[in-house]
Formats: C-alpha cells, sequence, structure tokens
C-alpha cells in the first residue's frame, strides 16, 4: 500500500528504475503513478536546487504534477507533511523552501513531460507506509527516454 501522499493517482507496484538513486536500502517500496484519466505522463513544478551528487537540480520543497493529458494538477510530495519526521511531527520543514519554483526538465534533453514512479525507503520492520526515512521520485522522460532523479529528500 502506497503512502497517502499518492493519495490523489493510480498506483501500481514497481521495481527499482534504471537511474542512480544512491544507496538502495532493503527495505523500498516503489510505485508507479499514473492519473485517474488513465494517463501516465506528467509535468513536475518544485523548488529546484543544484543536486551536489547528480550536477543538475532536484525537487527540495512542495512537488506538484500536471497531467498532460486532461490537465488535473495534484501535489505529490511536500516535505512538511509527508515523511517521518513530518508525521511524528519532529522538526518538518517549513515554507518557504529554497531554490527557484519552476518546472523540472529533463537534465537530457529538457523536455517537460514525465512518465512518474517513487521509491520510499523505511526502517527494518515499519509497518506504517507514511513512516518512510526518504523519498525519490524518478522520471523517465517521454522524449528521450532518459530516466532521472527529480527529488531525492531525506525525512528523518
Amino acid at each position: 500500500m502506497p503512502p497517502r501522499c499518492l493519495d490523489g493517482f493510480v498506483t501500481a507496484p514497481a521495481g527499482p528504475p534504471d537511474c542512480d538513486i544512491g544507496e538502495v536500502d532493503p527495505v523500498n517500496h516503489y510505485f508507479s503513478v499514473a492519473c485517474t484519466c488513465g494517463a501516465s505522463a506528467f509535468g513536475a513544478e518544485s523548488n529546484l536546487l543544484p543536486h551536489f551528487y547528480l550536477r543538475y537540480e532536484t525537487a527540495c520543497g512542495v512537488i506538484t504534477l500536471h497531467c498532460t493529458a486532461c490537465g488535473r494538477v495534484h501535489d505529490c510530495f511536500d516535505p512538511a507533511r509527508h515523511g517521518y519526521d513530518a508525521e511524528i511531527d519532529h522538526f518538518p520543514p517549513q515554507p518557504p523552501y529554497r531554490g527557484e519554483h519552476k518546472r523540472y526538465a529533463c537534465p537530457h534533453c529538457g523536455a517537460h513531460a514525465f512518465a512518474i514512479a517513487a521509491r520510499f525507503q523505511y526502517w527494518p520492520a515499519e509497518e506504517d507506509a507514511n513512516l518512510f526515512r526518504y523519498f525519490t521520485l524518478t522520471g523517465r522522460c517521454v522524449a528521450c527516454a532518459v530516466t532521472s532523479v527529480m527529488a531525492d529528500v531525506e525525512c528523518a
């Protein structure tokens, strides 16, 4: 079962993405994300900052997904509301977030439409789907088929 941050989407279990997502802890849950209209391509917006390791911009605030088929807009992650620290009210980050708020662009070709997948990393034996310690959002570019990390957030 996916965490409540994905409640507004149609999700399905998925495997690891075909890109570098850093440390792969054995307790990971992966989900593909689709719109309720059935489409699976999204644009994404957030506050973006250069990532120290990936060398391109990743999201560091609220992440909003826009369905490219029907135009539906829905938040898929908010660091002040989702993840371990936010769930137990233990120092969740508060807006305003650093970085410029803008559309995420494929670091390979600059396009703005992606097939989305989310990874939630947990401590061993954690049973509450909302108490994830890391959130990673990946997008496979619709134009060039390159998968990139759109967000990599420590939540605990």
